[in-house]
């Protein structure tokens, strides 16, 4: 075997694994930002009772959801689910009154809870160093991967009515976990302003909770 010939196949083997690396990371940043658009879209839902807690009018609020109450179709494939409900999410809340807007946001901070920390403007308010917002990333990142059905022993699609709720179960409890290890980032005084950032409890929301609890 002649030096040119080990050469060159020293330098594919380079350049093959160089093109995997950046093929890894393309799909690592594609996957971030998938997983960052998915909290962009999980806005409080659109109840007239929460509305009218945003100060808009009981009729207005009414029609705001009528209007867009069969928008939220399901589409063929994830990233293409997830492209939509960003899209959705994004068109709601440009249709909102700017003040109804703001308000309506800290319910939707509300909904979501602790992992509204990785938007940037909950971040920027809170004053939330590099560090931090890296730790938060990387909380989230790690229980979507606990969370996604693909990764549970517990998950099957003929799962029976009581598999179903104890699937519901094991949910919450790695939704509790990862809440208390993304409050834990914070500082005392970040959380503080975050307990002040979301305001008091939603009367609307949580009945809403109440009700999927009762019936899902």
């Amino acid at each position: 075997m002649n030096m040119r010939f080990l050469f060159l196949l020293f330098l594919s083997l380079v350049l093959t694994s160089a093109t995997y690396g950046e093929e890894r990371e393309h799909s690592s940043i594609h996957k971030i930002e998938l997983a960052k658009k998915q909290l962009l879209a999980n806005l409080a839902p659109l109840l007239p009772g929460a509305l009218t807690e945003t100060g808009m009018g009981s009729e207005e609020a009414s029609a705001f959801c009528k209007e867009r109450q069969f928008r939220h179709i399901l589409v063929e494939g994830g990233v293409a689910q997830t492209e939509y409900n960003y899209q959705q999410a994004q068109e709601i809340l440009s249709s909102l009154p700017q003040q109804c807007r703001n308000e309506f946001m800290r319910l939707t901070y509300q909904w979501a809870g602790p992992s509204s920390l990785w938007r940037d403007e909950i971040a920027q308010k809170l004053g939330l160093t590099q560090e931090q917002r890296d730790k938060v990333q990387t909380v989230y990142l790690d229980f979507e991967e606990q969370l996604a059905p693909v990764n549970r022993a517990d998950f099957r699609y003929d799962m029976s009515h009581e598999e179903k709720l104890q699937y519901d179960r094991r949910t919450q409890e790695i939704e509790h976990k990862r809440d208390n290890a993304l409050l834990a980032i914070l500082s005392q005084s970040q959380f503080d302003a975050w307990k002040v950032l979301i305001g008091k409890p939603s009367k609307a929301l949580q009945e809403f909770r109440d009700y999927c609890a009762r019936y899902n």
